[in-house]
């Protein structure tokens, strides 16, 4: 598997004319590459005009080897007509941007797509928030401080009943 490096460079020209085109280039420091994985990196161009939303999605993961879900809880959002003019999106984009007409979300489950409704997406985002919610909760509850343990309270002398004799 090939790993593409992309390199963060904020605002270098050099003029051709200028007495800074004279000058070294700076050193690239290799520890603030970030690296990519090469799926990343594919770019999507494509053009459709009134097309269902499912054939176009179909196509274009059929075009691109993308792993794509429709749920069944995207109801008639997933044959709501599209069109689009994309040039060099990354695949993400490109069905975030085709689903988003259609009134559809985009979940990414590691390198798969997932469309379905809003309220659907809402749950799932819910549900996600909740198990790590908890996750913290229990991460504080294990790394709290034991309570320092109560004396037990000593127990009353009872009186003894007077008996008349």
């Amino acid at each position: 598997m090939s790993v593409r490096f992309l390199i963060l460079a904020v605002g270098l020209v050099f003029a051709a004319n200028s007495a800074s085109a004279q000058a070294p280039l700076p050193k690239v420091d290799t520890a603030k590459l970030i690296p990519l994985p090469a799926a990343e990196v594919k770019l999507v161009s494509l053009v459709v005009k009134e097309k269902p939303f499912n054939e176009v999605i179909d196509k274009l993961a059929e075009m691109y080897d993308l792993s794509v879900v429709i749920c069944p809880q995207s109801g008639d959002g997933r044959t709501g007509f599209v069109t689009a003019r994309l040039k060099n999106v990354t695949p993400a984009v490109a069905i975030e941007l085709l689903a988003v007409q259609c009134d559809l979300r985009v979940i990414r489950k590691g390198n798969a797509f997932l469309i379905t409704s809003r309220d659907h997406a809402n749950e799932l985002h819910n549900e996600k928030f909740e198990r790590e919610r908890q996750k913290i909760e229990l991460l504080k509850f294990r790394e709290a401080p034991l309570p320092k343990p109560q004396p037990e309270p000593k127990p009353e002398p009872k009186a003894e009943p007077k008996t008349d004799k």
